[in-house]
């Protein structure tokens, strides 16, 4: 039922893809609700930043002791009632709310409710990067899959916004003097979105936060042909001119040489 509608509220974008007609023909990777997260196979743009580690202490159900999440295609979150499961998939929406009321914390999302100057609220999020590198102060290289990873902390010391920094790699510390792409909005455009689907919604409630979700990556996705049709069409129209400023050159030159001809000719 469930993957019955999104299939038909997705035949509906025509006006994203021009000739959305073959909804099984369209190559958007592979999707993912586990534990009311989303994940879509990296089919869909390879050269898109993505996450490596998320680490988090201090936040909500989780204590002192850090809790790390290697991140993969699919994560699958398993335990018993309040230990922490929620509280994971929350601090990733925490940290990518930065500048906007959703990460601004309570006292009730410190551990335990208390607010204690040893043990603040941290969120540290590893990201590997492509073409959209901060610069190289903040990129450490793995030498063995030569990836690049940007490292950013958020800290809460109180009830509040936080305070986001960026490993720098050179001095081997967090850095006091700037962060990674700037402003909050800018370094969110470079991470992956995170989308929750509650897994005990509404069916369709559910349904719409797909459809919602495949249509962005649909709009992104045609933006991308669009942009790559531009370039073709520059590229073209370059080559028309290379044309035109050859036949040029060979239609003077052999004027030149006619004239030539002529003047021996005469003497």
């Amino acid at each position: 039922m469930l993957t019955h509608y999104i299939k038909r509220k997705l035949t509906n974008l025509n006006e994203y893809t021009g000739e959305l007609t073959n909804f099984a023909n369209i190559k958007m990777g592979v999707l993912y609700i586990i534990n009311g997260q989303i994940e879509i196979s990296d089919d869909i743009v390879a050269a898109k930043p993505r996450l490596k580690q998320l680490v988090i202490r201090n936040f909500r159900a989780i204590g002192n002791k850090p809790v790390t999440i290697e991140l993969d295609k699919i994560v699958v979150l398993v335990g018993p009632n309040n230990v922490g499961k929620s509280s994971i998939l929350r601090a990733y929406e925490v940290a990518m709310s930065e500048g906007s009321n959703e990460a601004i914390l309570l006292q009730d999302d410190f551990h335990g409710g208390i607010v204690n100057k040893d043990a603040l609220p941290e969120i540290e999020l590893h990201t590997v990067v492509h073409d959209h590198a901060p610069g190289s102060r903040w990129i450490s290289i793995d030498s063995i899959t030569q990836e690049k990873t940007v490292i950013e902390k958020w800290t809460w010391a109180s009830p509040g916004a936080p305070k986001r920094q960026g490993y720098d790699v050179g001095k081997g510390m967090w850095a006091e003097d700037g962060v990674p792409w700037g402003a909050p909005n800018v370094a969110n455009s470079y991470r992956p979105k995170p989308h929750r689907v509650d897994a005990f919604s509404d069916p369709k409630v559910q349904a719409d936060a797909i459809v919602k979700l495949l249509s962005e990556i649909i709009k992104e996705k045609v933006k991308d042909v669009q942009e790559k049709s531009e370039e073709e069409s520059q590229y073209k129209q370059l080559l028309r001119t290379i044309t035109t400023l050859r036949q040029q050159v060979i239609f003077d030159s052999n004027t030149q040489i006619e004239k030539l001809e002529r003047i021996t000719t005469t003497e």
